[in-house]
């Protein structure tokens, strides 16, 4: 069988190795577990242990392409390899790629970023940038609500009508020429401001921002953001911030004849 490194088909950066049609993995360590391992409570299954940086991973830094040279078999040990001279940085050498399968209870690696020696410190550097700025928006996240899709629509009690959902650029949006609402919540009573995403193509919309049946902002998208996703900020009046209820419902109206969002995220912020 052949052993080959694997690019995304979106032409990106990021790669893995197969033998055959076997994918190759390397467990990284197995700290830090807890709240990573499912358990029988409602949503147990999804993650939400601690987080490590993206820019501490480690990552596949060679001059040349031809990485099917760097993978070495490890003796008496069916299916492993090393990669010690092309995997960065140093104490992840010894790290054995073996079949993914294999692999349980355990941090891992699947997908590996690759740059040339000449990349690696520009790379480095924009990782931990848009690294930092995640940590310090979910430091501050009080909820949030990936709309139109269905987990976290059901988790945050949406409600509408006259609805719809897409996906445009890879992210999802819902919209609406009626209404709709989530549920987010405020249990330590800390949110400050609503932070709603948008599309830069959106236009001529006009819709209302209501939070508690309070009027929040009205909005008109006139589409002079470009191709681009953008943010704003609503500040939450005091009559909000001073409500017993640990839920605030955000609900989005449309104007008569126009539409509300696309509305491609919601988050609370403290």
């Amino acid at each position: 069988m052949e052993t080959k490194a694997e690019f995304l088909p979106d032409s990106s950066q990021w790669m893995s190795f197969v033998r055959g049609p076997i994918v190759l993995a390397a467990a990284t360590d197995t700290t830090d577990l807890v709240g990573l391992t499912a358990d029988d409570s409602r949503m147990g299954h999804i993650a939400n242990g601690l987080l490590y940086p993206i820019d501490e991973a480690p990552m596949i830094v060679s001059a040349s392409r031809n990485f099917t040279t760097a993978l070495q078999p490890v003796q008496h040990k069916p299916f492993t390899y090393t990669a010690s001279n092309v995997i960065y940085p140093v104490k992840y050498k010894n790290l054995q790629l073996v079949p993914f399968y294999t692999i349980h209870d355990a941090r891992y690696m699947l997908y590996w970023r690759y740059a040339t020696p000449h990349q690696l410190e520009g790379i480095k550097e924009g990782l931990r940038k848009s690294e930092e700025a995640k940590l310090a928006l979910q430091a501050i996240t009080v909820d949030q609500v990936a709309p139109g899709e269905q987990q976290p629509e059901s988790d945050h009690n949406f409600k509408g009508e006259r609805t719809e959902t897409g996906v445009h650029l890879d992210r999802h949006w819902r919209s609406a020429s009626g209404w709709f609402s989530y549920d987010l919540r405020n249990l330590n009573k800390e949110a400050r401001k609503l932070r709603i995403t948008y599309s830069g193509q959106d236009r001529s919309r006009s819709f209302y921002i209501y939070v508690n049946n309070v009027l929040l902002k009205a909005v008109e998208l006139k589409g002079s953001e470009g191709d681009k996703f953008f943010d704003v900020e609503y500040e939450l009046p005091a009559e909000i911030v001073n409500t017993p209820s640990a839920l605030l419902t955000v609900k989005f109206v449309a104007h008569e004849g126009s539409i509300a969002g696309g509305v491609y995220y919601a988050r609370l912020l403290k």
